[in-house]
C-alpha cells in the first residue's frame, strides 16, 4: 500500500507539473506573441509523459460516488467522464475516435481501462491510471448497470450528442448523430441510388463500421420499408432502394 501511495504521489506531482508549466506557457504566449510556439521546447520526457496521460482518455483523477454529493450529480459526473474518454480532446484520442458508432460492451471496458481497472505492463501508464483512481481499483470500477444509469445524462454533456440505442436483436450501441436512422437511411439510399445495389460487406465498407454493426443498421432501415433484400442462390445478401415504398395499391 506504500508503493501505491508513492505512485499515486509521483503521479500527481507529475500531473501538477505539467499543468503548471503549460500555464506559464500561456501566459509567455500572451505577453509576448511574437516568439516562436514554445511546444518545441518542452522536454522530450514532458512530452511522452503528456502524450501517454491522454491517449486512455481522462486529464484528471477519476470520479467517485464519495466525491459527489446525490446520486444525480454522481450520474451526471459519470456522464461527463465518460464523455471525455470517447471523445477525448482530438478525435484520435477518445474511445470512439472517427468511428460515429461503437459497441456498448467495448465502451464498457475502455471506459474501465480508463480509470485504471485492469493490469498495464508500463509504469507511465501505471502512474496515470493510479491518478485517475486516486483510491483502489474496484472504486474505480463502474458496473454495467451504473454505466446504464449514467447513459441518458450523455446527450446534454456530449458535442456532438451520443446517445444510446439498443437494435431489435438486443444489441446496444452509443453514436452520434450521423448514425441515426433517418441519417443512415439517408446516405445508404443515396449510395444505392448512385451505385447500384449493394452488399452489407460493401456498405460496412463505405460506412468504416464493423459488418455487424452494419447488418444492424441496415436492417432497421429494411424494417422502416426503405430498402429491400435480393438473396442470391450463393446466400450473400444484396439491398435494393424499396420503390414501391409509401405505395398505396388501389385495388385495380
Amino acid at each position: 500500500m506504500a508503493k501505491a501511495r508513492d505512485m499515486v504521489d509521483l503521479a500527481s506531482s507529475l500531473n501538477a507539473k505539467l499543468i503548471a508549466q503549460e500555464e506559464q506557457r500561456e501566459k509567455i504566449r500572451a505577453l509576448r506573441p511574437d516568439l516562436p510556439s514554445l511546444t518545441a521546447n518542452e522536454p522530450e520526457e514532458a512530452k511522452f509523459i503528456r502524450t501517454s496521460l491522454s491517449q486512455l482518455g481522462l486529464k484528471s483523477a477519476a470520479v467517485t460516488q464519495d466525491m459527489v454529493k446525490d446520486e444525480k450529480q454522481w450520474f451526471e459526473q459519470l456522464a461527463k467522464e465518460l464523455g471525455t474518454v470517447l471523445i477525448g480532446s482530438t478525435a484520435r484520442e477518445g474511445l470512439m475516435r472517427d468511428r460515429g458508432i461503437v459497441g456498448l460492451d467495448e465502451i464498457w471496458g475502455g471506459w474501465n481501462r480508463a480509470r485504471g481497472v485492469g493490469t498495464l505492463s508500463t509504469l507511465l501508464l501505471s502512474l496515470e491510471l493510479y491518478l485517475r483512481s486516486a483510491s483502489s481499483t474496484f472504486a474505480a470500477l463502474i458496473p454495467p448497470e451504473t454505466m446504464l444509469l449514467a447513459l441518458p445524462h450523455l446527450p446534454m454533456v456530449t458535442h456532438p450528442p451520443i446517445s444510446l440505442r439498443t437494435f431489435r436483436s438486443g444489441l446496444r450501441v452509443l453514436h452520434t448523430p450521423e448514425y441515426t436512422d433517418v441519417s443512415f437511411a439517408t446516405r445508404l439510399t443515396a449510395l444505392i441510388d448512385t451505385f447500384g445495389p449493394r452488399s452489407t460487406v460493401e456498405i460496412a465498407t463505405v460506412e468504416k463500421i464493423t459488418i455487424s454493426l452494419t447488418s444492424e443498421m441496415v436492417e432497421s432501415v429494411e424494417e422502416a420499408g426503405d430498402i429491400v433484400r435480393d438473396e442470391n442462390p450463393g446466400g450473400e445478401i444484396r439491398w435494393w432502394r424499396n420503390i414501391f415504398h409509401d405505395y398505396t395499391w388501389d385495388g385495380g
